[in-house]
């Protein structure tokens, strides 16, 4: 059987989408020690921030707000260029899509289908503030652990 993907080939197509992603870091508040504290948080597109691929796909994910912009950082041993993805199950590369990181490009070549967990991690280039976040996972794709 001939894939989805060698069809469109078979078409002319490329076989791969490109999905752009608009993040904010808008201000919020948080509950600390009772208290309520403002902070900095991210919002990724609309919705709940869930994608499902299963083409061969480059999210470009663009900071939209002056002055916030990705961060590298450490999970699981490994260092990610703004946004990491957990499990790792290799099928999938990120890297900064600029030198001074206002946007990182995520290619995917769904090889496995199921959630990924993936968790951003921004910078204040002018107060030095971190942000994080780790979007919701209900996007329905999941097929139990990691092969």
């Amino acid at each position: 059987m001939v894939s989805q993907v060698e069809k469109f080939q078979a078409l002319g197509y490329t076989g791969k989408d490109i999905r752009h992603v608009a993040v904010h870091v808008l201000p919020s508040v948080k509950i600390v020690d009772n208290a309520v504290v403002e902070h900095n948080k991210i919002y990724i597109g609309n919705y709940q921030g869930d994608f499902t691929i299963n083409f061969p796909t480059d999210i470009i994910f663009a900071s939209l707000c002056e002055g916030w912009v990705f961060e590298r950082f450490e999970l699981e041993g490994r260092q990610w260029d703004g946004v990491a993805f957990v499990p790792d199950d290799g099928d999938f590369t990120v890297s900064f899509g600029d030198q001074d990181r206002v946007s990182v490009i995520v290619s995917d070549v769904p090889k496995h289908f199921f959630t990924h967990r993936y968790h951003m991690v921004m910078r204040n280039t002018v107060t030095g503030e971190r942000v994080a976040t780790d979007p919701g996972t209900t996007n329905g794709d999941g097929q139990g652990s990691v092969p």
